[in-house]
């Protein structure tokens, strides 16, 4: 805490100039400065993250892939998880072919320090073994901030439901 100086002397004495408010002033322009940046960077923080959401929507897996952390874990409807090789092997599969994939919302979406998560509604149609998908499902995402970039290290994805279904509420 800044010691309380009342006045100084400056111009051999004929001016007072009154140090307390200007320490104060100058504390307060630096508060208000760093809440900025903090702000700031909180936003700079979900912009990147709403982007790494739209890549991870695009048709081209790859786009989104680059993402991913080298130990990310993504986990299917079905429970089973899946590691980046699997997620590979699987996207690369005869047996996978993707449609469309778009981004329908945000649910949710949270920073603090170098970890966040969103949540998140896509709209997907694929083939998935001879059996054609259409349909609306929830992902949700944790990501790190590992050498200033956002990693993806966990995924998970609910059951899909149609497009005509009602659509998932998250206004709790």
């Amino acid at each position: 805490k800044n010691k309380k100086i009342d006045t100084i002397r400056t111009d051999g004495g004929h001016r007072l100039y009154n140090v307390t408010k200007y320490i104060e002033e100058r504390t307060n322009n630096n508060i208000i400065v760093e809440n900025i940046e903090k702000i700031e960077q909180l936003n700079n923080n979900k912009n990147q993250i709403k982007q790494i959401v739209k890549d991870m929507c695009n048709v081209d897996y790859l786009v989104g892939k680059k993402h991913m952390h080298d130990s990310s874990v993504f986990v299917r409807p079905s429970g089973n998880p899946l590691d980046l090789n699997g997620w590979d092997k699987m996207m690369n599969n005869e047996d996978v072919s993707v449609e469309s994939n778009d981004l329908l919302s945000i649910n949710k979406l949270h920073v603090n320090g170098n970890m966040g998560y969103v949540c998140f509604t896509s709209h997907g149609k694929f083939r998935y073994k001879g059996t054609y998908n259409d349909d609306v499902a929830v992902l949700t995402y944790i990501l790190e901030k590992i050498d200033d970039k956002w990693k993806i290290v966990w995924g998970q994805r609910s059951t899909g439901r149609k497009p005509d279904e009602d659509p998932p509420n998250f206004n709790l």
